[in-house]
């Protein structure tokens, strides 16, 4: 018998069930799933159409090598812990994934990163916190021409970013100008464009382009400390333990682009160790003080975002900027941080992440008990594996189970 099962929900962006594995993150499943053999944790991916409510048992799908073909489709037990991995907030709303998410918090309970935050959220959240809040920029929503322009008139430069935004979609940067305004934009993947504008009705006209009527924050630009001549943030990852608390799992910085108005690696930003960053921009000897503080404020964010919102989270990662005298601003925080290329922050996440699962099928509220005639539990090292991707798929679909699969001879 496993200690604990995990089962990692997950759907293609556009909300519909996998039928195969294409979706995104298989990279970071698997390596989920081969450390779950370590740890004796089974560990599958499934979506809402594969759960069968009847009979308490998964239709997911589970990596056993290397590649993306190396992935086979089986019958699992009922999940001790569902971790929601649903990449984007339009599938987050299809209803398929939201009555899935209410059954399995209706079941036991143990459904963690119910949900995605978003910029709105983190500043009702952390702004009712004396401590916290102030390090928050200023940030205003995004209502109109005339209080936008007040905004900017106060403080010369400020971003626009989208609510629900990502990876610096979208993400603007307005600036006043001896002759105007100065607009820099991504407008999606590629690099960031330039525009200037004599007039302010100007400005707002092309705004409103990129927006599209989509709900936009306006935040007050921070002077970032820099590395080598360009500014850099922290992305960090905090997660929560079996005592209940947050902790500091690691972090690292990402240096911005030559030109670019966001520190986004897809953007040009490159990657540097935390140490070496903070080193950099403020010398050896505040390195290991100012690490400290950096993760004492991550943790304390976290805590205060998941009391905020009543739900429970297992990890939270935390966009955190510096600015040039020291001083730390909280950009975001993210219910579903993506992969870290730092191997040895990577390790530690699934660790710690295994750690809290075990903990929690043993100690949280007990899960129902299988009806009479569902399949047994399957020990760990005895998974079954229908058929291997690449062969035929089953005549059933995972969108719709009738029943069991049914495989051609």
């Amino acid at each position: 018998m496993p200690r604990a099962v995990l089962g990692i929900l997950t759907t293609y962006p556009d909300g519909s069930s996998v039928r195969g594995p294409r979706w995104p993150q298989w990279r970071s499943f698997a390596e989920i799933i081969r450390h779950g053999r370590k740890q004796d944790v089974l560990v599958y991916v499934f979506s809402p159409g594969g759960v069968d409510w009847r009979r308490r048992q998964v239709l997911g799908w589970r990596s056993f090598g290397q590649g993306a073909r190396r992935w086979a489709l089986g019958w699992f037990p009922m999940p001790d812990v569902v971790y929601n991995r649903v990449p984007s907030r339009t599938a987050e709303r299809h209803p398929s994934v939201r009555a899935c998410l209410r059954r399995f918090l209706a079941l036991h309970g143990r459904v963690f990163n119910p949900h995605y935050l978003n910029k709105s959220a983190l500043q009702r959240a952390l702004g009712r916190h004396p401590k916290l809040s102030r390090h928050l920029p200023d940030t205003i929503p995004l209502t109109g021409p005339a209080v936008l322009r007040r905004f900017a008139d106060t403080h010369r430069r400020v971003y626009l970013k989208a609510v629900g935004g990502s990876l610096g979609n979208g993400t603007m940067e307005l600036a006043r100008t001896a002759s105007g305004w100065r607009l820099r934009y991504n407008p999606g993947p590629g690099r960031t464009r330039t525009a200037s504008f004599h007039t302010w009705p100007g400005a707002w006209t092309a705004i409103q382009r990129i927006t599209r009527g989509r709900p936009y924050l306006a935040q007050r630009a921070i002077a970032l400390a820099r590395a080598d001549g360009r500014p850099f943030d922290l992305r960090l990852l905090v997660q929560k333990h079996p005592d209940g608390r947050w902790r500091f799992t690691g972090g690292a910085a990402r240096v911005a682009g030559l030109g670019q108005i966001t520190t986004h690696v897809p953007r040009g930003g490159r990657r540097m160790a935390m140490e070496e960053a903070l080193a950099k921009a403020f010398g050896p000897e505040y390195t290991a003080e100012i690490g400290r503080q950096v993760a004492d404020l991550a943790e304390r964010a976290a805590a205060a975002m998941e009391a905020a919102t009543k739900r429970r989270f297992i990890e939270m990662s935390m966009d955190l900027g510096i600015d040039d005298r020291g001083r730390m601003w909280i950009f975001e925080l993210n219910a579903k941080p993506l992969r870290f290329d730092e191997p040895d922050i990577q390790q530690t996440r699934i660790a710690y992440l295994l750690d809290y699962v075990v903990w929690a099928a043993r100690e949280m509220s007990p899960i129902s008990v299988p009806p009479p005639g569902a399949n047994a539990p399957v020990r760990n090292d005895e998974i079954p594996l229908l058929k291997a991707a690449g062969a035929p798929r089953p005549v059933a679909a995972v969108g719709s189970l009738p029943g069991r699969p049914r495989f051609p001879r």
